[in-house]
């Protein structure tokens, strides 16, 4: 979840505090500077089950099945706790020695904790305490004879199957003191989001526990918290002389420079939020120990906890709220009361955390719509594929769900729209349309000659018909380069085989029709076969170059015959039966058609002329095979992100700005298909007044491809010699702009119709959008562009089981997701460079005045559904 380029914010609802009690949360808002949010009791112990029990907006994303307890009087035992309460993603409550105090036992009983991890041995909490805490749930004390050994038995955690290595794979670990709490409580944040052990050693010389800790668990890179005067010299020396052990320190002298700096350090290396930061004495270890559990698992991403210098916010504090006082910031939390932390202090640091120039409201939203909001979604939409994995699909030993349309799981994720959207302020609508549902009940095997072929090399369209055929295979009408069938020189790709019925002259009736890819959609072809006698239709690629050589994953968009089996396939393997025609081909398939509904989110914040919308969109479905987190959770959760910060900030905009997210995309477009034109049974369409308001749409599709490139639709035409209707270009540019003004390339992308907008601009609305690549092979230029591996697919996940949460770069993207955010906010306001249309036109002439293969279907020409090469719909 944490990438360098991640800026995080903190959420925080007006309307949420005021749920809890008074005492738990203080609200300091007065004034122009930014808010505080004190999280504070009437003692340490009460201020950590507040913080422990809060469920306002601002509350950490705290797994409450396990509590972690430590002393809260003394901080040697207790200062491990924080990497434990990241493992368990649990919040930290306070014992004392002897005494279990009653804020505590409260908070207990409201978190009914099947688990507690109670930290350090029964000098810290004797037994008595630990027969209370077992009231509350079973209790496992994790403690050694030393402060020392405490640490590493809580090291060990990580650790579950004792195997010598860390079960997340992290091979860093941070060393502190123990002879002092300050490097251990502004380290926990960083040890528990990273889950890097937090060790601890004498300050003066390197403990047993901690060389121990270091070699069990296979550290190879240690990061000492503090200078020398807090972990000496002569230790960094002994760590470093461990075999295989590199060491770097976070320097400084003072509890607020060394929290400042590892502020610094987590945010540079591990995206901890810059618009966010907590608060806390640097007198005493309690309130840090337990907000920094708080500030690791918060709900929009880890934040650091700052110290103060004594009954002042301190140089350092200052200097690093002030470097970042952006429009990002949202607030300041303060853990502890007046007696922690003055209000004189609180005041300094809204100041410092201010921007001397006001936001204005895009500013505000480009900079709070931020990728770590985007991963919480898509981190909601892996969820609910998992929750359904059952019974869905197999890969191996591990069942894989999906969120496709028609299925538990996609209703699951509008449900998780609604959800997000509910009391925001949206009016929010859910659109039902039909659509027929495809699904393969059994794998298809396709073979030659007996062997059979793999999936890289053949693969069942989507809606073709189900059969058992034997037959060989008779070329159609196709380009395969210069010289004669099998040579397997490159053609120029402008092959229309199988798009005329002509085509089929001569053709052997009850021959399987090999056709090569280009010049119309796939159902075309298919249809044509049929009617030319073919026993079945098999596409191949087209070759051209490296991006055409893979298997056609391709969709028919709906039954042609229930009977006629439609199979794509790569080049080389089509190349091969082009030349030997006599090879015999076998193909069993098993399909189903069913009728289906599915449903469209659609979500209205209004503006102050009510005549305009500029709409925001991106398919809410995923193919059968898998979750669909690239595919498209990642445009899905980029706009929800920008959405729910307009509703957060209660953002005023000129123009009302619709967002939709598209059900049945992986079905040909039927979702935006059916909102545009209806689906002539449950939905009309948009009538001639929706027509003229609507302005503009905004379609992201694929924004977060492991092996990106930057693509911004391209609808001037001067790249792909595709353009979009008058105002495509003004659109394309205002994206470029933005990547340029944070400093990262783009480049064009094919604006061919080949993903939710395709409806809109088929009756004359101006569109745009941004993708990062599909199945596409990367070029040399682009490599050298973006970075990543040359010759792979952008996406090789795509379409497919593995395209789950860590299918994803985060860099590109945060970049998108404030891309999306500043476009959005742009036309929101003003639609400069939008020209008007003719208002007289009816919505009826428009969609008339058209041409209808650009409705349907699509330029042949280019390719793939997402504006790659390989449309899913047309050859």
């Amino acid at each position: 979840m944490f990438s360098s380029a991640a800026t995080a914010v903190f959420l925080v609802l007006a309307l949420g505090l005021a749920v809890l009690p008074a005492s738990a949360i203080e609200v300091i808002d007065s004034g122009d500077t930014v808010p505080a949010i004190r999280l504070l009791g009437d003692s340490r112990f009460e201020t950590a089950a507040d913080i422990a029990t809060d469920d306002s907006a601002q509350a950490a994303e705290f797994e409450t099945g396990t509590v972690i307890v430590a002393l809260g009087d003394n901080f040697p035992d207790a200062l491990a706790a924080t990497y434990a309460a990241g493992l368990e993603e649990a919040p930290i409550l306070l014992a004392q020695t002897t005494d279990l105090p009653a804020a505590t036992t409260s908070a207990l009983e409201e978190l009914a904790p099947e688990r507690i991890l109670l930290i350090g041995g029964t000098a810290a909490v004797n037994a008595d305490v630990e027969a209370e805490l077992a009231t509350h749930g079973e209790v496992t004390r994790v403690a050694g004879t030393n402060r020392d050994e405490t640490a590493l038995e809580v090291a060990r955690l990580g650790d579950a199957d004792a195997d010598g290595t860390l079960d997340n794979g992290a091979t860093t670990a941070i060393v502190a003191s123990s002879g002092d709490f300050v490097g251990a409580v502004v380290a926990g944040p960083v040890s528990a989001a990273a889950g890097w052990p937090l060790i601890l050693t004498n300050p003066d010389e390197l403990s047993p526990a901690a060389s121990t800790a270091i070699t069990e668990l296979g550290i190879t890179d240690v990061i000492v918290a503090g200078g020398p005067a807090y972990v000496s010299n002569d230790v960094a020396g002994a760590l470093t002389a461990l075999d295989g052990v590199s060491v770097s320190r976070i320097l400084g002298a003072s509890p607020g420079l060394l929290s400042a700096q590892m502020a610094r350090f987590a945010e540079s290396e591990l995206g901890f939020t810059s618009g966010h930061a907590n608060i806390a004495t640097g007198e005493d270890f309690a309130d840090a120990l337990a907000i920094g559990a708080h500030a690791a698992l918060d709900h929009d991403g880890p934040s650091p906890v700052l110290l103060t210098e004594g009954d002042e916010l301190g140089e350092h504090a200052t200097a690093y709220l002030t470097e970042r006082a952006t429009c990002a910031v949202r607030n300041i939390h303060i853990a502890g009361g007046t007696a922690a932390v003055s209000d004189e202090v609180v005041e300094a640091a809204r100041a410092a955390a201010t921007r001397a120039e006001a936001c204005t409201d895009s500013e505000i939203v480009v900079a709070r719509a931020d990728v770590n909001g985007g991963m919480e979604v898509l981190e909601a939409f892996q969820a609910i594929a998992d929750s359904v994995a059952t019974g869905t699909r197999q890969e191996g030993e591990e069942l894989i769900g999906n969120r496709a349309s028609g299925t538990e799981g996609y209703d699951l994720s509008v449900d998780y729209v609604l959800g997000e959207l509910e009391d925001t302020g949206f009016e929010v609508t859910t659109q039902e349309f039909a659509f027929s549902l495809f699904e393969e009940l059994e794998p298809t095997v396709v073979a030659i000659d007996g062997e059979e072929l793999t999936e890289e090399q053949a693969s069942i369209m989507s809606y073709s018909g189900s059969g058992d055929v034997t037959g060989v295979t008779e070329l159609v009408d196709a380009d395969l380069g210069a010289g004669n069938p099998g040579t397997g020189e490159a053609n120029d790709g402008d092959s229309d085989s199988g798009c005329e019925i002509e085509d089929f002259d001569g053709f052997t009736e009850g021959n399987i029709a090999l056709i090569q890819r280009g010049g119309c959609a796939f159902a075309v072809k298919a249809a044509n076969a049929l009617e030319a006698g073919a026993a079945a239709a098999i596409v191949f690629n087209q070759g051209s170059d490296e991006g055409t050589q893979d298997v056609v994953l391709g969709t028919l968009g709906g039954e042609v015959d229930p009977d006629f089996v439609s199979i794509g396939m790569d080049f080389a393997t089509g190349l091969a039966l082009a030349g030997d025609p006599d090879a015999e081909v076998t193909i069993e398939a098993t399909t189903a058609v069913t009728p289906q509904t599915s449903s469209n989110v659609i979500a209205d914040w209004p503006g102050t002329d009510p005549d305009n919308v500029v709409m925001v969109g991106a398919h809410l479905d995923s193919v059968p095979e898998g979750p669909g987190i690239n595919d498209n959770g990642s445009g899905s959760a980029a706009i929800l992100e920008v959405a729910r910060e307009i509703a957060a900030n209660d953002i005023v905009t000129e123009n009302t700005v619709r967002f939709a997210w598209w059900g049945a995309e992986e079905s040909g477009l039927v979702g935006s298909d059916s909102y545009v034109f209806g689906d002539g049974d449950m939905l009309e369409g948009i009538s001639d007044e929706e027509y003229e308001r609507i302005k503009l749409y905004l379609n992201f599709d694929m924004v977060a491809s492991p092996n990106f490139m930057r693509g911004v639709y391209d609808g001037d035409g001067d790249a792909f010699e595709l353009e979009g209707p008058p105002g495509s270009d003004d659109i394309e540019t205002a994206f470029e702009d933005f990547f340029e003004s944070i400093g990262v390339p783009s480049v064009p992308t094919e604006f061919s119709g080949r993903s939710d907008y395709q409806a809109f601009i088929s009756v004359g609305i101006p569109a745009g959008g941004l993708f990062t690549g599909a199945e596409g092979v990367k070029t040399e230029e682009e490599a050298e562009l973006f970075g990543g591996a040359a010759g792979v697919a952008y996406d090789p996940c795509y379409h497919a089981a593995c395209d789950d949460i860590d299918n994803l770069d985060l860099g590109v993207f945060g970049d998108n997701i404030g891309a999306i955010a500043s476009v959005t906010m742009q036309y929101a306001n003003s639609l400069d460079g939008i020209p008007a249309r003719d208002t007289g036109e009816s919505f009826a002439a428009a969609a008339a005045a058209h041409d209808a293969s650009v409705h349907v279907g699509f330029d042949a020409d280019h390719a793939h559904g997402h504006g790659d090469y390989n449309n899913r719909f047309a050859s």
